[in-house]
């Protein structure tokens, strides 16, 4: 006999929907990059001048800081946890 109570189904769903979210967030991410591949190919193939070089390298640099400096934090707090 198969048990369809309320508990059942629900500890069926505890372990089905991460999971299923999992695979439908890899699939998202496989897309994403997939997109952003061919798009860096196009760019290779048609070179388009950049008319602000040095507000591409001052985005660049900020954009880098922030990274590092998150990464120092997000580090820090894993070793604190860790412990």
């Amino acid at each position: 006999m198969i048990s369809t109570s309320f508990r059942d189904v629900w500890h069926s769903l505890v372990y089905v929907c991460p999971v299923t979210g999992a695979f439908f967030n890899g699939v998202f991410l496989l897309a994403l990059a997939l997109s952003i591949f061919l798009q860096s190919i196009e760019r290779f193939v048609h070179v388009e001048p950049i008319e602000s070089p040095v507000m591409v390298l001052i985005v660049g640099v900020v954009g880098l800081t922030l990274n590092i400096i998150s990464a120092i934090i997000v580090h820090g707090e894993t070793v604190k946890w860790m412990r």
